[in-house]
């Protein structure tokens, strides 16, 4: 069963930003990462910031603008392996994103996980923009994979294969 749809809200903090978009502005927070540029230290991270690999908790509600991003080497419950961009220039209506989801649920949850959705008991968790973030710009969606029931995993479920 496909989960709810967690939503990323607009991350701004005056009129100026909320005008101009906070990822133009260059406004982002990110946890302390390598030379490799995988997250080092447990921290907070704005949810523009969040990279292919990176592992996290579940934000804890439905709109949210930062994540707990942990080394994945630590607990945690989630694990970015696919983003994209939305093509559709006006928003979605809820036919529209199920359909634009999907991409979270096919190739790219096989090729990360090593095997497909259907046969997999890892679960997607998607991040898409609000309606507000979307009016700004906001096209990213993020696919994240973790246990269905998001208990803990340790290390990174790149291959895991069940």
């Amino acid at each position: 069963m496909r989960p709810v749809v967690a939503v990323r809200a607009l991350a701004c903090a005056s009129i100026a930003a909320l005008l101009s978009g906070c990822s133009y502005l260059g406004i982002t927070q990110d946890a302390p990462r390598g030379v490799d540029g995988e997250v080092v230290q447990a921290g907070a991270a704005h949810v523009d910031a969040i990279k292919t690999g990176d592992c996290l908790n579940e934000p804890g509600s439905e709109e949210f603008e930062t994540v707990g991003a942990i080394p994945c080497g630590e607990p945690h419950e989630l694990e970015m392996f696919h983003a994209f961009n939305v093509t559709q220039g006006s928003l979605p209506d809820d036919a529209a994103w199920e359909r634009i989801l999907d991409e979270c649920y096919g190739a790219a949850f096989t090729e990360f996980a090593g095997i497909a959705y259907e046969d997999s008991g890892l679960d997607v968790f998607p991040f898409a923009p609000t309606d507000e973030s979307w009016a700004f710009g906001d096209r990213k969606v993020q696919c994240l994979i973790g246990e269905a029931t998001l208990e803990p995993v340790t290390g990174s479920l790149r291959g895991a294969a069940r």
